[in-house]
């Protein structure tokens, strides 16, 4: 008998079902959909009308014959993995035979191990998972926390289910952020890192500082203009823009002054700032060896800091692409924009190269392949500047290309955050237009909202923004205060390590935590509660089960185990959510929604906490204290595996 204890239960009533519908009504032809049920209303329940519509009869009749029915089978010894069905409400409400399933779920336990909760019939994919790829400009902020941890916990997820994941970093190195950066250090004619600081937030500084300057000094120009043609209004906001930018530079002169000085006499000396950067990206492009050397020394900096970050909360890549590498060196790019300027979509405006792409929807009937209405106006794609250099939606599409020709990946899924849901748009209707509409259908632009800290706003180009760096540190400070709290006998590293392991899965689960569609609003009194739906609460709810076991010398063999005739409320509960989690992890998979196995985390949790509360384990007699063991060491090992899928730390001890 194969599959996991609620498929078992689902095929048992789906044959019963049709059986009687072919049998009453002459008709088995209809779809059948599970729900779990609401509390009190059975463990799984199916909806009737669809099944009344096929057999032509009224939902009521069909509700309560079946229940008859189902009821005659059971005396005849045909049922074993439902205990009762009832009809309610155009509902059937079915509740499992806790004690068939119990055994099944040691059973599967013991013979699968870490592999229990796995999809038994998924079709494995080569899927590539683009996450992060953050500008190397300036240190890692909590928005691209936010995007790394959710790539990293959707890899694990899909490797979990049998899927063949890789890791990518995209190394933005090209454009005008980069340039920026790249004048500013040139300028300095050092990469010298202060004493104290991080690399990537040295690099934040001085990318900030360029701007500020370079603004400054246009502020200041357009000032004089608009005085000398008297438009006092514009003059007025103009100036309002002036004080704003002002109180930029006082901030990031505090920081650093004798560089933000130091920056500021270079760039006033330069009678074209501004020229000169567009000339830096240029040359970049182009691949001038001395503006390569620079770039890329900036660069691998600011991915030196990155890495450090990300290291603290459990992130790593397969593979760190560089952009230039991949589409500008190779002449990748130029052959792309090439053959879209063939097209008769493709047009020159103001000295740029766009393509229309509403028009190209029209006439190419592409909406519904794409998941678009035929009715939306998809503004054009700039496809170069003015002066030839390429914009980021024609690099990717060059990057998209080399992804599937490269790995030979069935699925390419860019962790991309909603603002670049246009960008994502026009980079498949580009694919399509140069004739990969498989590549356009398999690329998945997995969007997520953005993280607000309450009071913050926040600004790269001012210099204004809490690194991850900060926020990590913060978590780890407010968990050792916990730790020592709650542990004071252990040595300082003992309690460090456990701080640092707490502070990762509070800022982890508190990312996945929330639907990706949703923003997330990181609250420390939240993030850190150790009583509901934290990283920190899970932990513990490992800990608490780890502590149980450490007090008994062995495990039993979890097949041999005496399943109870009568059961506390609370044990049923447990081996029902328990039996959930193969359900969840198919979801989770199908959808894409790790917040969906994050949910189900502190559902099992609370579930598992209220059996440890209400009936004793180590103190019940037999055969209870064997049973009730089973289930913490089953409920420690499902928790594990969710850990794993979270990538969060099991500690024994919190």
């Amino acid at each position: 008998m194969g599959g996991y204890p609620l498929d078992l239960v689902r095929s048992e009533v789906v044959d019963l079902l049709r059986e009687f519908t072919r049998s009453r009504f002459g008709t088995s032809d209809y779809p059948i959909v599970f729900k779990i049920a609401p509390p009190g209303m059975g463990d799984l329940c199916i909806p009737l009308h669809p099944v009344a519509r096929a057999c032509n009869c009224s939902v009521d009749d069909l509700g309560r014959e079946f229940v008859e029915f189902f009821e005659e089978c059971a005396k005849k010894g045909r049922v074993r993995f439902v205990r009762s069905v009832e009809f309610v409400r155009g509902f059937l409400n079915i509740w499992v035979n806790e004690r068939e399933i119990a055994r099944l779920l040691f059973k599967l336990v013991r013979d699968l191990g870490d592999s229990f909760g796995k999809p038994l019939d998924l079709k494995p994919m080569k899927i590539l998972i683009e996450h992060t790829s953050a500008n190397p400009i300036h240190p890692l902020h909590l928005g691209h926390g936010r995007n790394a941890v959710l790539g990293d916990t959707l890899a694990r997820l899909l490797k979990f289910c049998g899927h063949e994941v890789r890791r990518h970093f995209y190394v933005n190195d090209c454009g005008l952020q980069v340039a920026y950066v790249a004048y500013g250090f040139k300028l300095l004619g050092s990469l010298e890192v202060p004493e104290g600081w991080k690399p990537d937030h040295y690099v934040g500084f001085v990318y900030a500082a360029v701007n500020c300057i370079v603004e400054l000094l246009k502020l200041k120009k357009k000032l004089e203009e608009l005085k000398n043609l008297g438009k006092e209004d514009e003059y007025r906001l103009t100036l309002k823009e002036l004080d704003d930018w002002l109180g930029v530079a006082g901030e990031l002169r505090e920081k650093l002054p004798h560089v933000f000085d130091r920056l500021t006499e270079l760039i006033k000396s330069d009678p074209n700032p501004e020229a000169s950067i567009m000339e830096i990206n240029r040359r970049y492009e182009a691949g001038d060896p001395e503006a390569v050397k620079l770039v890329r020394s900036i660069c691998e900096l600011c991915l030196r800091g990155f890495k450090e970050t990300l290291a603290e909360i459990g992130i790593e890549f397969d593979s760190w692409d560089w952009e230039s590498d991949i589409a500008v060196w190779s002449g990748a790019v130029r052959d792309v924009v090439k053959k879209l300027a063939s097209l008769p979509f493709a047009v020159v405006k103001n000295g740029a190269l766009t393509f229309r792409a509403s028009e190209y929807l029209k006439c190419s009937g592409v909406s519904k392949v794409l998941g678009i209405s035929d009715e939306s106006e998809v503004p054009d794609v700039t496809l170069t500047r003015r002066d030839g250099t390429t914009l980021y939606v024609t690099r990717d599409v060059v990057y998209t290309m080399w992804k599937f020709r490269k790995f030979g990946v069935d699925k390419v899924i860019n962790v991309i955050s909603s603002e670049q849901r246009l960008a994502q748009l026009h980079l498949k209707i580009l694919l399509h237009a140069l004739g990969y509409s498989d590549y356009a259908k398999n690329t998945i632009h997995y969007s997520y909202e953005f993280v607000q800290l309450p009071g913050i706003r926040m600004s790269g180009r001012r210099g204004r923004y809490v690194t991850l760096d900060e926020v990590v540190n913060e978590l780890r400070r407010r968990c050792l205060a916990e730790v020592n709290k709650r542990q004071p006998h252990l040595s300082n590293s003992e309690k460090e390590n456990i701080a640092r392991a707490v502070a990762k899965a509070a800022l982890r689960y508190a990312f996945v935590c929330v639907s990706p569609s949703k923003v997330v609003t990181f609250d420390w009194s939240k993030v850190l509660d150790f009583s509901r739906n934290s990283g920190p609460f899970l932990q513990y709810s490992y800990a608490r089960a780890c502590g149980i076991l450490r007090r008994v010398e062995s495990i039993p063999d979890l097949e041999s185990i005496q399943v109870p005739e009568s059961m506390d409320p609370s044990e049923r509960e447990l081996i029902v959510k328990l039996c959930q989690f193969p359900d969840v992890v198919a979801e989770a998979e199908r959808s894409l929604r790790v917040d969906v196995i994050a949910d189900y985390a502190n559902s099992l949790c609370l579930t598992f906490n209220t059996f440890y509360e209400r009936v004793p384990v180590l103190q019940a007699s037999e055969p209870q204290r064997i049973f009730r063991l089973g289930l913490v060491y089953v409920f420690k090992k499902v928790l594990g595996i969710v850990f794993d899928i979270l990538g969060l730390e099991k500690l024994e001890r919190i």
